[in-house]
């Protein structure tokens, strides 16, 4: 599916070469200042970057882009979905070039789409396939005394195995060598089809990496060896063209779209394409947390969801969620909301990086899911348990009393293990919701129960498998999910529509005007998440993260 977002017929009466700078995190918002105008540049967001390739296709005052990847910190979705727009820019005609800093598989799978990959001669090239490890705790809870009681309902719901296990079960080494299969089935094409090989020739390669820039140049994974903007003009075929900054270009964007709005409010057009999103952890209540530590606050998407579904501007909704799961109540409320907006418009969920277990219920209440064929998402399953401190406690010389006021009132308490009864009753508990989750996948799916069930058990999929599963709809990013959702409302061609975009809750922290990820800032940040966990009971939890380098 190829997007179709806001026309560009050509800023600039000169041919010109946008420069983008491609590092690090890229979020999914834009985290505001405290003061605003204080001077600083700000991280380009996902849409953002997807924004800028997909309107650069229309622009014909535009001749080409010039990348510079450094240190990408991303996951498989959100490279595949970034590498998806390059080609879709290089087949309106446009030149694309990457100068790699870096050679990791995420920087290379972006990389490879382009028709010049410059390489600094001290740069090495790790491409040497993917990976996904998994730590254990139990041993090292054995020796402080401490006892994991908990529950996972479904053959693969492993979130809780870490604690409880010293190694890997069998269903949990068969789903994640499943997922690293196919990713890293996915990442050989991609590369393949990128420098013109076979996905044979790539795994040779990526088994006898990593390389220097010069056999990477050897083995034709690379163009030049050099320093990147000294080649510019032997790059890009030309001389004298206009360089001009992404963030330059966006803000040309928005000003064109700022236009376009008014001018919609005074004709009275109703073609808005809403897209709010959200990232972390799923929990009661408001958004919470910053840096690497986040959550998705129900109350505050809720809040976001309501006054779109009032405004008669608004004809679709998309929901971009980057999220493990969390809270099994959270998630269904927020499902519950998108079902009644989806009653009155199109409601479009575009998954990032991950999706899965509360992630993937609250897709459920949309009318289209929208992956990558790299996204993790599935894992239908539920956790629950608590952690049985009174043996750590008594190595410490720590004593503590209590008085129940019912026979179960210390189910929950940090104190003592799980009783049998107490025990039987969560298994029950537990087993009531995975049945519920499995039944909504069923309904919202239009799959039968026996396909429901066997699609579920806590099991993690890639994008590609789930749509294969009729998991989700479409496989692309969120150009592509925006795109589909005008299009459900007959709203098709350049001009069409805007796009707004909204980040719940998503309010200017210290951590903004400091620019600091101190210790003593992550560990407070940390312990709020915990709190909020230990308010809650049952948990729709992806098994595990999975990161890839």
């Amino acid at each position: 599916m190829r997007s179709v977002l806001n026309p560009v017929t050509g800023f600039f009466r000169k041919q010109s070469i946008v420069e983008l700078n491609l590092s690090g995190e890229i979020p999914e918002q834009k985290e505001k200042k405290l003061i605003p105008f204080l001077p600083g540049s700000e991280k380009l967001t996902y849409w953002e970057v997807e924004y800028l390739l997909s309107s650069l296709e229309r622009d014909n005052s535009a001749s080409g882009i010039y990348i510079r990847i450094s240190g990408l910190k991303i996951g498989p979705a959100r490279a595949s979905s970034i590498r998806k727009r390059i080609l879709e820019l290089k087949k309106s005609g446009k030149k694309v070039a990457v100068y790699l800093e870096s050679g990791g598989n995420m920087d290379y799978l972006i990389a490879s789409a382009a028709d010049v990959i410059t390489v600094p001669p001290w740069t090495t090239l790790n491409l040497i396939g993917l990976k996904a490890e998994a730590t254990f705790y139990r041993d090292m809870l054995d020796k402080l005394g401490i006892v994991a009681s908990f529950i996972g309902i479904g053959e693969y719901k492993s979130a809780s195995e870490m604690f409880t296990k010293s190694s890997m079960s069998e269903a949990h080494r068969e789903m994640i060598e499943s997922l690293v299969s196919d990713l890293q089935s996915q990442l050989n094409s991609s590369v393949a089809a990128g420098r013109g090989m076979t996905p044979e020739r790539v795994r040779r390669i990526m088994d006898n990496g990593p390389y220097t820039a010069r056999q990477a140049l050897d083995e034709g994974l690379i163009d030049m060896v050099g320093y990147g903007k000294n080649d510019f003009d032997e790059i890009f075929e030309t001389s004298g063209s206009r360089r001009v900054k992404a963030g330059r270009y966006l803000k040309l964007l928005r000003m064109k779209n700022r236009m376009a709005s008014v001018v919609d409010t005074v004709m009275r057009r109703n073609n808005v394409i809403a897209v709010v999103s959200e990232s972390g952890f799923i929990m009661s209540g408001q958004n919470r947390g910053g840096m690497s530590i986040k959550t998705i606050g129900s109350d505050s998407t809720l809040r976001a969801l309501e006054k779109l579904s009032s405004d008669r501007r608004v004809r679709a909704v998309v929901l971009r969620i980057l999220t493990p799961g969390g809270s099994g109540a959270a998630s269904d409320v927020i499902r519950n909301k998108l079902m009644e907006i989806s009653e009155i418009k199109t409601v479009v969920v575009s998954m990032s990086d991950v999706a899965a277990s509360g992630g993937y219920m609250i897709a459920l209440g949309a009318d289209y899911v929208v992956a990558d064929p790299m996204t993790l998402t599935g894992s239908i399953g539920i956790v629950s348990g608590k952690f049985d401190l009174g043996g750590l406690y008594a190595k410490l010389g720590i004593n503590r009393g209590s008085g129940k006021g019912a026979s179960r009132s210390m189910m929950f308490s940090s104190s003592t293990n799980l009783t049998p009864d107490e025990e039987k009753r969560l298994r029950e508990l537990l087993r009531h919701y995975y049945t519920e989750f499995v039944n909504l996948v069923s309904l919202s799916r239009d799959i039968d129960a026996e396909s429901a069930e066997q699609c579920s058990k806590g099991r993690v999929w890639t994008g590609r498998q789930a749509h294969s599963r009729n998991l989700v709809d479409e496989l692309g990013g969120l150009s592509d999910a925006v795109t589909l959702a005008a299009s459900k409302n007959g709203i098709e061609g350049p001009g069409a529509y805007t796009v707004k975009f909204i980040s719940p809750g998503n309010r200017p922290r210290a951590s903004s005007l400091l620019r600091t990820s101190s210790d003593s800032g992550f560990l407070t940040e940390s312990l709020s998440l915990c709190e909020s966990f230990r308010k809650e009971t049952v948990f729709a939890l992806m098994p595990y993260f999975i990161k890839i380098l």
